[in-house]
């Protein structure tokens, strides 16, 4: 019985489901941000055309139609995190570890920041195409690793395979995740802590 019940699990935790699940969570993704993974566009929160000093240059009702299109709350990507993987971008391009930045103040300890994530995979992307190109497909490739990992955590708790379906699905469509698209670390630490309860899980449970 006990054998049973373990190829049993291991067949609901098989290779062919993962596939499906994490198929699923890129068809989702793209569904959210299909126009921003196209070339000349990016996912960032608002046209840059929107702020000062571009928009004095525009018409008033070019301006009122940009700020309505904007997000507001997520301004930080346009004024923090975009002039941070750009800085970091480049001093990878020439070599240099991106310890330090003599651009910003009077100089700024750049690794030191919690917004400039040097040292995360995914800077790769920045240093090979720019920036504002780059935030879609990296914001794809974390949410279809939180499909995937949502779902093998559901399935790993004993869930049969549309309540994992389902639980992957509400995940990735969760105010949460959609919420924190412009906020790459708070999105990254969430996906992070699924498989770090999943090999906590594995550890701790019995036999």
């Amino acid at each position: 019985m006990d054998s049973l019940q373990r190829h049993v699990r291991m067949s609901l935790l098989g290779r062919p489901s993962q596939v499906r699940a994490a198929i699923l969570a890129l068809l989702l993704g793209i569904l959210c941000i299909g126009k921003a993974l196209l070339p000349g566009r990016g996912l960032l929160p608002q046209d840059v055309r929107a702020l000062s000093p571009f928009r004095e240059a525009l018409a008033q009702d070019t301006r009122d139609r940009l700020d309505a299109e904007g997000v507001p709350h997520g301004k930080d990507k346009l004024l923090q995190f975009l002039p941070f993987d750009r800085l970091v971008a480049e001093s990878w391009r020439r070599g240099r570890v991106p310890l330090w930045s003599p651009d910003i103040l009077c100089g700024l300890p750049l690794a030191a920041q919690a917004t400039s994530r040097p040292f995360y995979p995914t800077q790769i992307f920045h240093v090979l195409f720019p920036s504002e190109t780059a935030y879609a497909w990296v914001w794809l490739l974390h949410l279809v690793l939180a499909g995937l990992f949502m779902y093998r955590l559901a399935k790993l708790f004993g869930a049969y395979e549309e309540g994992a379906l389902l639980a992957e699905l509400s995940f990735v469509l969760s105010g949460y995740v959609i919420g924190h698209v412009h906020h790459p670390m708070i999105f990254f630490s969430l996906i992070w802590c699924l498989p770090a309860l999943e090999a906590t899980y594995r550890l701790l449970k019995p036999g």
